[in-house]
């Protein structure tokens, strides 16, 4: 298991890695007749770098914060309780643990106008 996180803790490094190199070369490669930067490509590839870095952090701690908060509401219940909970489905609903048959709600049955 843990090989399987690592192979995909690196591939989403390298997603941000090829995306974030894309986003500067497209912004700052302007000479396309030298084979290495200008020093003014150079400057815009340190700033572009350095500003994506930073809005990738916060992103993250933002995102970190937030998550939670609004993934699980404190005093409600978790997406999971409240469907447990539910009186009624859109397509039935069991009728006792030993049978395999459902039976219609009649809000079901009200709302399809049966």
């Amino acid at each position: 298991m843990n090989s399987i996180q690592n192979i995909q803790q690196l591939r989403e490094f390298l997603t941000v890695y090829n995306t974030l190199s894309e986003r500067c070369f497209n912004a700052c490669a302007r000479d396309y007749t030298t084979s290495t930067l200008t020093k003014d490509e150079g400057s815009c590839v340190s700033q572009c770098i350095d500003k994506q870095m930073l809005v990738n952090r916060r992103f993250m701690l933002v995102f970190a914060e937030q998550a939670p908060k609004a993934l699980f509401k404190q005093g409600e219940q978790s997406p999971t309780e409240a469907i447990k909970s539910a009186s009624w489905f859109p397509y039935g609903r069991k009728t006792s643990s030993t049978n395999s048959q459902y039976q219609h709600s009649s809000r079901f049955e009200q709302e399809c106008g049966r």
